[in-house]
């Protein structure tokens, strides 16, 4: 398996226990502290169900080549990080939050940040923990 297999993979993985719906976060609020997207993510991560979390994972990464970019096959071994991204009810993301903010979670961010998924009744709130391997 090469390492941008085992990048995408890890993160769905990872991204299988991670993920949360979340009802209590308006559209235009502001930018997130950590524990606020914690909390959104927390507190509800049992109420929908894994068939939109399966398709918002898919969306969210596409065919993820982008990696290849940010995270090069000869480069050292990135630091990980956490991806809240807010799925809102159109499909478009509300508020993201990538911590801590390294260059490639930077790099993730600025190929993803335009991402749609689909509609669906209520805000999702999509968490990532994403980690490299060597």
């Amino acid at each position: 398996m090469t390492r941008f297999q085992s990048l995408v993979l890890i993160a769905a993985v990872l991204n299988r226990a991670s993920i949360a719906a979340s009802q209590s976060q308006p559209a235009a609020a502001a930018p997130w502290t950590h524990k606020e997207a914690k909390v959104a993510a927390d507190s509800s991560r049992a109420a929908d169900s894994t068939n939109y979390e399966m398709s918002a994972v898919a969306a969210f990464w596409g065919d993820a080549s982008f990696m290849r970019e940010c995270a090069p096959p000869n480069s050292p071994v990135a630091a990980p990080f956490d991806i809240y991204v807010e799925i809102l009810p159109s499909g478009r993301i509300g508020r993201s939050l990538f911590l801590p903010e390294t260059k490639v979670a930077k790099c993730v961010k600025d190929h993803t940040v335009g991402r749609t998924f689909p509609a669906r009744a209520n805000a999702f709130v999509l968490y990532i923990a994403l980690s490299f391997k060597p």
